[in-house]
Formats: structure tokens, C-alpha cells, sequence
């Protein structure tokens, strides 16, 4: 059963694609800005009425660039009216990112699990059915780290998406960045390693549930830039049916 969220994400994305062609890096930015700064259903509700004061505005003949102005300006108003009406909206967001803290724990647990396993080589199905696992603080912290780079990043790009950026120094600062968190997964993988929970026996299903997060996971990450490459290449087949 589809959630509130997902549908509204779904109205949403059908609703913008009725928004001329030409404002489309301006609706872009505003999804961006709005997504990465709100709760998943405040934002989608907020991304609604923006789509309904759009669609309204250009029914009317009016120029959105108008309408809009400084869409950062624009987003932190809307923002604002979400935030300022919550006594504390960061732990509505913490909360919110409850979900994707479990899925993130789960996945590094899961990729735990298959690393053992791969470097164990085990000869026989015996030696794979004996095969003994530790449960440790690393697939935590990790998951802790990658959640925390994953909703910088985003924020990162929702906020400079619009802006003129040097390609040599973004490489740059891409490069450091990648050193600087690879460095601190290993870090924090070896610290979590010395913190031993509990140790597992014959964990033949466990590591069969692993393998398919694993491969699942992968397959939905190859998944994500192929579905947006699709909505891309239904955008510009749209924009060439207009023209």
C-alpha cells in the first residue's frame, strides 16, 4: 500500500511535468532546496501548494521567474512557515530520519556479513554454515557517518545548484572530501571492531538475507541515475513534442 508520502511525491512529479519547459531548472532547484530542508510529508505538501501557485500563475499568462524572484528567498519563506510553527523541528527531523537510519544499519550490517563471508573462502557448504559472526559497534558508527554525508551532501547541492562553481577547485574539494571520509570509515571501522556485542553461531540464513540486501541494494543504486536518465530523456521527448 502506497504511503501519504509517496503519493504525494507521485502527484507531484505529475504535477510539475504540466509546468513549461523553460522553468524547469527553477521548479528543479525549488524540489531541492525544499526537500533537503523539511520532513519528507511537509515537504512534499509544500512542494503541492508551490505546484498549485506554478501551475495557477502560468494558466494565467504570468512569468514564473517573476513570480518566484530569488527562489532561495522564496524557499526560505515557505521553509520558515513549517519551521516556525513546531516547537523543536529538528527532532521532527531527527525522527524523520529514523527509517533511513534502520535501512542504513541493516545494509552495512548485511555488507558486514558478505565481506566475512568472501574473505573466509569457505571450501565447503559445511564450513559456510559453521562460520561464526561478531556483532560490533562498526556497522553502526558507519551507518551513523554515511546518513550524516548523504543528507550534507544533498544539502550541499540544493543550495549551490544554481550558483557558478570553479570545476578545477570543486574537483578539488571532491577529491579531499572522498580522502577525508574513506579515511574516516576505516578509522571508525577499527574502532567499532574493538567494541564485540555478541558472537553468532551457524548463521547460514543470516548470510543468505545478507547477500540479497547486498545485491538488492546494488541493483537499487545502478537503478537511481538509470531512472532519472529515463525522466531526463522524457523531459527533452516532451519539450521536443511542444516544440
Amino acid at each position: 500500500m502506497m504511503s501519504k508520502t509517496s503519493k504525494e511525491i507521485k502527484n507531484n512529479y505529475k504535477n510539475m511535468m504540466k509546468i513549461d519547459d523553460k522553468y524547469e531548472d527553477l521548479v528543479t532547484n525549488i524540489v531541492c532546496y525544499i526537500r533537503v530542508e523539511l520532513t519528507a510529508y511537509d515537504a512534499e505538501e509544500a512542494i503541492n501548494d508551490i505546484n498549485e501557485i506554478l501551475l495557477g500563475a502560468q494558466d494565467r499568462g504570468e512569468n514564473l521567474f517573476e513570480i518566484i524572484g530569488d527562489y532561495k528567498e522564496f524557499c526560505k519563506e515557505v521553509i520558515a512557515s513549517y519551521k516556525d510553527s513546531v516547537k523543536n523541528y529538528k527532532l521532527k527531523m531527527l525522527i524523520d530520519h529514523i527509517p533511513n537510519m534502520i535501512y542504513a544499519i541493516v545494509f552495512f550490517f548485511a555488507l558486514d556479513i558478505v565481506i566475512l563471508v568472501l574473505s573466509s573462502k569457505p571450501n565447503e557448504l559445511s564450513d559456510l554454515i559453521n562460520i561464526k559472526y561478531t556483532i560490533t559497534l562498526a556497522p553502526i558508527m558507519n551507518s551513523i557517518i554515511a546518513l550524516i554525508v548523504a543528507i550534507g551532501v544533498l544539502k550541499f547541492i540544493a543550495k549551490s545548484s544554481s550558483e557558478k562553481v570553479d570545476n578545477k577547485k570543486s574537483a578539488i574539494l571532491f577529491f579531499i572530501a572522498y580522502v577525508l571520509i574513506t579515511i574516516s570509515f576505516v578509522i571508525i571501522g577499527l574502532l567499532g571492531r574493538k567494541v564485540q556485542l555478541i558472537t553468532l553461531d551457524n548463521i547460514s540464513i543470516p548470510i543468505i538475507i545478507a547477500f540479497l540486501i547486498v545485491i538488492v541494494s546494488l541493483v537499487s543504486m545502478v537503478k537511481i541515475p538509470l531512472d532519472a536518465t529515463r525522466g531526463m530523456k522524457k523531459s527533452r521527448n516532451r519539450r521536443g513534442i511542444n516544440n
